[in-house]
């Protein structure tokens, strides 16, 4: 085998987004500035789009706002608004890199993709293993640390189930995949589909025992979008459809109500099913915070968190910016957002395998059910930056894939 220079940075770019998802040793908060000659680099010798160049503006722009007035309202420390600004831009332009230096099949941006949901899926599953482990089960773990916390892989802190259902969301969506042709991508169709099994039920596994009812609504949705790619039936696709679909059922038959293995049982003894059966989804604190948000719109125009909330934060992207630092940060993230969006639906049109957008669509689905949901940039900044990493891939994408640059 003989190693170019592209393929030796692509390997040591692979190698850093693996260890950087997995937060290995707990220090990824400092991992991304090792990389800072090379974003120089990249700048450097990188064919820079309009599009792209805008985005990066866009993106900057509302950091730089919002990370200001998070400082001046004490919200954040200087490291983490400093890490604030740089990480997801340079993520960003480390993923218009790796698009760049793809392969004719896109393999190289589909690996990458792959090898970052899975550090992040590893980290929040062993670190959950981890504190089961200690405790002797999740609910022991509750009752003695009074709350849904998980004792981090790498240390003794804790960390919230929050973080984790988010660090495994990614690996949620990929069940679409497994019902999508393998074309054009990779001669090992078999193994890759393992792979992505073996990430989805690892994913499901530490969902469902964290309680994740957003977990479900994420494979739900994700599986929807993922397979409306093909929607170009014909007779065969349509048998496809209705054999999983009876076989979908019968299973639920044997296994559930039928109690086979106990897997009713189980269900029924599960922390997720208490959740669902204890709580009732239209008055979940986290939408009244919403409504409050909104009914109270005026009072928080610059921000500071001047609406008083039953919760700590929105948890909702969007509200959280605006709870935070007020309407000039929202509307940079708005408009970042539909960039975002305008560039998944451009993406769409292009002349790709379908397992290539599937996995992009599923993940956009993951990413924008838990921005809603959760306080990302106040507790979990490493996710938006994964988005960022992503949308910097789909950019490149959108250039002629006649002109490599790097």
């Amino acid at each position: 085998m003989v190693f170019t220079k592209k393929k030796i940075w692509f390997s040591g770019v692979a190698l850093f987004i693996f260890v950087y998802s997995l937060n290995f040793m707990g220090y990824s908060d400092y991992f991304p500035l090792l990389l800072l000659p090379l974003l120089g680099i990249l700048l450097i010798r990188s064919k820079l789009s309009k599009w792209f160049l805008t985005t990066q503006a866009i993106l900057l722009a509302f950091l730089i706002c919002y990370s200001l007035m998070a400082l001046y309202y004490g919200y954040s420390s200087y490291f983490a608004i400093l890490g604030r600004i740089i990480y997801p831009s340079m993520f960003m332009l480390i993923g218009y890199y790796v698009a760049s230096v793809d392969t004719p099949k896109n393999l190289k941006s589909f690996s990458i993709l792959i090898i970052m949901i899975t550090g992040s899926t590893l980290y929040g599953m062993l670190s959950l293993i981890k504190t089961i482990n200690l405790y002797g089960s999740y609910e022991n773990v509750m009752s003695a640390l009074g709350g849904r916390l998980i004792e981090d892989l790498w240390g003794n802190s804790y960390i919230s189930a929050t973080v984790l259902n988010s660090s495994v969301s990614l690996g949620l969506s990929l069940l679409g995949l497994l019902f999508i042709k393998n074309n054009n991508l990779d001669s090992n169709k078999k193994m890759l589909k393992l792979a992505i099994l073996a990430i989805f039920l690892a994913s499901i596994y530490t969902s469902a025992t964290l309680g994740n009812r957003t977990g479900i609504v994420i494979v739900i949705v994700s599986f929807c979008t993922v397979f409306s790619l093909n929607l170009n039936f014909n007779v065969k696709d349509m048998l496809r459809i209705i054999t999983f679909i009876i076989s979908f059922y019968i299973l639920k038959l044997l296994f559930f109500n039928l109690n086979i293995f106990g897997v009713k049982t189980y269900w029924e003894n599960s922390f997720i099913s208490s959740r669902f059966e204890n709580s009732e989804v239209y008055h979940d604190p986290r939408y009244d915070a919403w409504r409050t948000i909104i009914s109270n719109f005026n009072e928080n125009l610059f921000g500071g968190r001047k609406i008083d909330l039953d919760v700590n934060f929105a948890h909702n992207l969007w509200l959280d910016v605006f709870y935070d630092a007020g309407i000039i940060p929202l509307i940079l993230l708005v408009i970042f957002t539909i960039t975002s969006l305008i560039s998944l639906f451009k993406l769409l049109k292009l002349e790709l395998p379908n397992i290539y957008k599937g996995l992009v669509i599923g993940l956009y689905t993951a990413f924008f059910l838990t921005f809603a949901v959760e306080p990302i940039l106040q507790g979990f900044t490493v996710y938006f930056t994964f988005f960022c990493f992503l949308i910097g891939i789909i950019q490149r994408k959108l250039i002629s894939t006649t002109t490599r640059d790097c």
